[in-house]
């Protein structure tokens, strides 16, 4: 790549996320960083922490510019890597709002979806900073009090799931309580965002934070960790709780889901917030630094 962007003389290379960087280019580099995941939990195991460790430091010092995706990703580029703040632009990413918005579903595809008429949702997958662990023993603490089924959509991986295993079978909660519905669609995802009755989301850590920001536009309430990114994305819209506190997660969905009047101003709240987020946006702000670039005045 590095040859045929010299010998095709072109102006810019734009390496869209951090793991399509180039050690060397031979034209100007702008890299855009999603998240430090892999160096904030090593315990994952991730395959890419000896490129991150050992490359992407000298990635990042040639590269002539670098965006991040939110404020707190910017932070951990300067706490790993040692960055100036302002070799670093931040610029949001975003939705596609066309696609992402409220919509109903009818009873027959919600049931085909194996989905009640009522119920907390939650997309994510089980690695470890997805906290899914606390979010279900927080959902165990007020089963009780709260006869809805949480509904967890997301790719789960096998090594992490005995622990999950482990706090049902002592909260007492079975397979119809906690239902893992595995992966969809995206093109069904705002129907079942539409139709939950809140949006649960205790991740740890995100670069930015998809699914809180999908939920918002498709006209759910949201109960987000106060943690890493989610708060530049949820704004004021959402019910914030400590992550690393059950009893916390657990006091959140229950003040959401007892209030209807609540629920209804979260999603008006909501609804703007996810306004903000436009990949036009995103495209003209990515722009710009470009031209800034190629003219000399974004320090390297």
């Amino acid at each position: 790549l590095p040859a045929h962007l010299f010998l095709k003389n072109y102006d810019l290379f734009f390496a869209s996320t951090h793991l399509d960087a180039l050690p060397f280019s031979p034209v100007p580099q702008v890299v855009n960083v999603q998240d430090t995941i892999p160096l904030v939990f090593p315990e994952q195991e991730h395959k890419y922490v000896p490129y991150l460790r050992h490359v992407l430091p000298t990635v990042y010092r040639r590269a002539d510019h670098l965006l991040a995706v939110s404020e707190n990703t910017k932070k951990d580029m300067t706490r790993f890597y040692g960055i100036p703040a302002e070799k670093i632009t931040v610029i949001y990413e975003a939705i596609d709002h066309s696609l992402f918005r409220p919509q109903a579903a009818a009873p027959e595809k919600l049931a085909g979806w194996r989905l009640p008429e009522k119920f907390i949702l939650s997309v994510s997958s089980n690695l470890p900073h997805k906290n899914l662990p606390r979010l279900i023993e927080a959902y165990g603490s007020l089963r009780k009090d709260v006869r809805l089924p949480l509904v967890i959509i997301g790719f789960l991986t096998p090594k992490y799931q005995k622990e999950i295993g482990d706090i049902m079978g002592r909260s007492g909660l079975t397979d119809s309580d906690v239902r893992f519905l595995g992966h969809f669609p995206m093109k069904d995802l705002p129907a079942i965002y539409s139709a939950c009755t809140c949006f649960a989301f205790a991740s740890l850590y995100e670069g930015f934070g998809f699914p809180p920001l999908e939920a918002m536009a498709s006209g759910a309430p949201v109960v987000v960790s106060k943690a890493a990114s989610i708060p530049e994305v949820v704004g004021d819209a959402g019910a914030y709780v400590d992550p690393l506190d059950p009893d916390s997660i657990a006091e959140g969905l229950r003040k959401v889901l007892s209030d209807q009047e609540l629920r209804k101003d979260m999603s008006r709240k909501g609804l703007d917030q996810a306004k903000k987020f436009t990949w036009e946006k995103t495209a003209a702000q990515t722009l710009r630094v470009f031209r800034e670039v190629l003219a000399g005045r974004k320090g390297t």
